[in-house]
């Protein structure tokens, strides 16, 4: 496809603006060797930056969000922190690292009729690296711990470490975050709870006396990486879907 096709492809419906830093990302060259360091991630160090990145520019579909973006402050910082040349720099290497999943995951997606924002979950997770293994011992491109895989037909032996698995793994995130969802009734509560567990957001609404997550932030009942986990994760999708 010539570029001028892919810029076409790209962009579709899209803003102008919106084309632009769309095309930064995923038709802007890059090697292998131009894929930045975890340092240049706006996000956890949990990515594995010298995984390799496909050098061919590859257009992504255009999804439906499905999730409301608030122009809430933490939003509007992450978006201009991902945005930034060093930002779309790094946004640029995870996405062409995604590429040989990333149909995959939106099909499961769409199968368990989740928002299709979720296919950008695992840019701050783990940038999409399989291998990529954070301080506490999450792994994937999903970041499973250990202590969080039962029930999720995930396998950890001496010999195999289903976590590892971008398949296997995304099968066991959807049904995790449509527990989730299942349980809180809210899609900031749900994602929240991905990313501290269930048990610890339950726990704050029940303090709180109120399942709003804006609320919960606001007051203190959530830990740091979580009152930011929710944002960046919106910003990243305002930016890419």
């Amino acid at each position: 496809m010539s570029r001028h096709a892919q810029r076409a492809v790209l962009c579709g419906a899209r803003s102008a603006a919106q084309c632009v830093i769309l095309a930064a990302v995923f038709l802007a060259p890059l090697s292998a060797a131009e894929a930045p360091d975890a340092k240049d991630a706006p996000s956890v160090a949990a990515a594995d930056a010298t995984a390799s990145v496909s050098a061919e520019p590859i257009p992504p579909p255009h999804l439906e969000v499905g999730i409301e973006i608030p122009d809430v402050p933490l939003v509007k910082r992450y978006h201009e922190q991902y945005t930034s040349p060093d930002g779309l720099k790094y946004l640029a290497a995870v996405m062409r690292r995604s590429a040989p999943y990333r149909d995959f995951i939106l099909d499961r997606i769409r199968t368990e009729s989740l928002p299709e924002s979720l296919l950008f979950l695992p840019v701050i997770e783990s940038g999409y690296s399989v291998s990529a293994v954070s301080r506490s011992g999450a792994t994937g491109i999903w970041q499973f711990m250990r202590n969080s895989v039962g029930g999720f037909g995930i396998r950890i032996t001496d010999w195999v470490d289903e976590r590892r698995d971008p398949w296997i793994s995304t099968d066991a995130a959807l049904r995790k975050l449509k527990e989730n969802y299942a349980y809180l009734g809210d899609w900031y509560l749900a994602l929240a709870a991905y990313n501290c567990g269930l048990g610890a957001v339950q726990r704050a609404v029940k303090r709180a006396g109120k399942a709003d997550y804006w609320y919960l932030c606001e007051k203190g009942y959530l830990k740091r990486e979580t009152v930011h986990y929710v944002p960046k994760f919106l910003a990243i999708s305002r930016i890419l879907a």
